[in-house]
């Protein structure tokens, strides 16, 4: 399996069990869209920690490419407990009231790279994802397949490689003993939070897969669209473009959001399919961190 099209670079040192080579084969080619539509579903099948619920994801869907729902059965971000902070993009001033830097994507930040702003239960955070050199992985299992990890949160991340971990993850286990630049609080990002990374980092130029609702985040501040071929664009910040040294891989990442037993959600890199994989098969991780908005300082960076 070819994993990256950005330039050589010295990945994390995973544990052996966690790596794994060869070709992936999945139950059907993942590169095909269904035939049709999917079957609509309420999402009471899937359980979240998300304020916006689930209802993309059908789990009893028998392809591995992720059946989102056109019209109906969307998730909707639910009234949050308390206003949020700010608005505007996402190089906006990130806390009313705090006189902070503006951030854009890609910038260095906190011990990686600014990705953007989301939500988790109303509160805001600041999404941040790890350098290329010491929290990408390549050629990584997801976990046990058959094994539920109980990873269900289409928002939070950390909650999700936490149970990860303790259904024995190698991935997660290795991703939260990261210590870098000087934190660790690293985790794998859920599937709205992975969606974030490529919305506003995408490294290629090439047109986005735009079939069912790929792109659809009510995770993200302010909410994400579902694609179409020209948006997202290939990032602004020339690190995070393909063939420099923060570029994501063009190939496929997986998100700490569990499908099912057997399953677990990717987000591909180059075109922007949503889509999911058997466990045991490798893909790219990349970790990720947070910062909760309303613990800012005045005059932070931020």
């Amino acid at each position: 399996m070819t994993t990256s099209t950005a330039p050589a670079a010295t990945n994390t040192a995973a544990p052996a069990a966690l790596l794994r080579g060869g070709d992936r084969n999945t139950k059907q080619h993942l590169s095909a869209a269904p035939i049709g539509r999917p079957v609509q579903s309420s999402g009471s099948g899937i359980k979240s920690h998300c304020p916006a619920g689930a209802g993309i994801i059908n789990p009893a869907s028998s392809t591995r490419r992720t059946a989102n729902t056109p019209t109906q059965g969307v998730r909707h971000a639910a009234e949050p407990s308390t206003p949020l902070r700010s608005g505007g993009g996402a190089a906006a001033q990130l806390v009313e009231g705090y006189k902070l830097t503006r951030k854009k994507p890609g910038e260095p930040f906190e011990g990686g790279f600014y990705i953007g702003r989301f939500q988790i239960q109303g509160d805001e955070y600041a999404l941040i994802v790890s350098p290329r050199d010491t929290g990408e992985i390549h050629d990584a299992e997801w976990g046990e397949y058959g094994k539920a990890a109980e990873a269900h949160s289409y928002c939070d991340g950390l909650a999700n490689t936490r149970a990860m971990a303790a259904a024995g993850s190698e991935l997660a286990k290795h991703i939260l003993s990261l210590q870098i630049g000087g934190h660790s609080d690293w985790y794998l990002p859920s599937r709205d939070e992975l969606e974030l990374c490529y919305r506003n980092l995408k490294p290629t130029s090439t047109p986005n897969d735009c079939a069912y609702r790929d792109g659809d985040n009510p995770s993200s501040l302010p909410p994400g669209l579902p694609y179409n071929q020209a948006a997202p664009a290939q990032a602004a910040e020339p690190r995070f473009q393909a063939g420099n040294a923060e570029a994501f891989a063009a190939d496929r990442y997986w998100t700490s959001t569990e499908q099912d037993r057997d399953a677990a959600l990717q987000q591909e890199f180059s075109y922007g399919m949503q889509c999911d994989d058997i466990k045991h098969y490798p893909a790219c991780a990349r970790a990720v961190r947070r910062i909760k908005l309303s613990l800012a300082q005045p005059g932070g960076d931020l």
